[in-house]
């Protein structure tokens, strides 16, 4: 359905500092809009000001939104 008199607008774009780590050195360091990982249950995506979360992570692309 459209909608031509509705209009959005993001006011607020939360960032937070993301830190990729390996066993032999820092690979990305920088401030983050949103970063998806593979998780060993699928894919999910953590936000700023997300609830604290500890998961096992599997081998795959860590997409990260800057």
């Amino acid at each position: 359905m459209r909608h031509p008199h509705l209009l959005l607008f993001i006011t607020h774009v939360y960032t937070m500092n993301l830190s990729v780590l390996t066993a032999d050195r820092p690979i990305f360091n920088g401030e983050v809009t949103s970063v998806k990982v593979p998780g060993v249950l699928g894919e999910f995506q953590i936000l700023n000001k997300h609830a604290a979360i500890v998961s096992a992570l599997q081998n795959g692309k860590v997409f990260i939104k800057q």
